[in-house]
């Protein structure tokens, strides 16, 4: 994290003011919000983190390595305790979208399909498909076989 103003590069203004209604997020650095809720804790131990700490705070709060990891988990985690049955992943196709709207990488500063700046066909794609995989696998309760149909 640089402390960088991305506002002019990435348009994320009208996307900001959506999410600070949110009583739930997923952050990694401590610039999403969120992130409020252990604002002393993102101050303290992340490089920069009296320039960068997000000072909105959520109701819950998910913390990942990368921010999209944490939805996609949660989203998994939310499939499984549903018995949803799993749909295909979107995120690369959501990616697409919002590159396209301009949004951009915010490590690389550049609309390309990567995400904290790793690319997402070499990195994040992998990742995504084990989360899913994990959604498939069947249930077990109390030594009983549960799988979803």
């Amino acid at each position: 994290m640089k402390a960088r103003d991305l506002c002019d590069i990435c348009k994320v203004s009208p996307v900001d003011e959506v999410l600070i209604q949110a009583k739930k997020s997923v952050g990694d650095a401590g610039n999403e919000i969120g992130m409020g809720k252990v604002h002393q804790r993102v101050v303290n131990g992340i490089a920069n983190g009296r320039h960068i700490a997000n000072t909105v705070a959520t109701d819950h709060l998910i913390t990942s390595g990368v921010s999209n990891w944490g939805g996609s988990a949660l989203v998994v985690a939310l499939a499984i305790l549903n018995q949803c049955p799993v749909h295909s992943p979107h995120e690369e196709d959501q990616l697409k979208c919002i590159v396209g709207l301009g949004v951009c990488d915010g490590i690389l500063q550049k609309r390309e399909m990567s995400v904290d700046g790793q690319p997402f066909h070499l990195v994040h794609k992998e990742k995504l498909q084990r989360l899913w995989t994990i959604a498939t696998l069947p249930i077990v309760i109390a030594g009983q076989d549960a799988a979803r149909q």
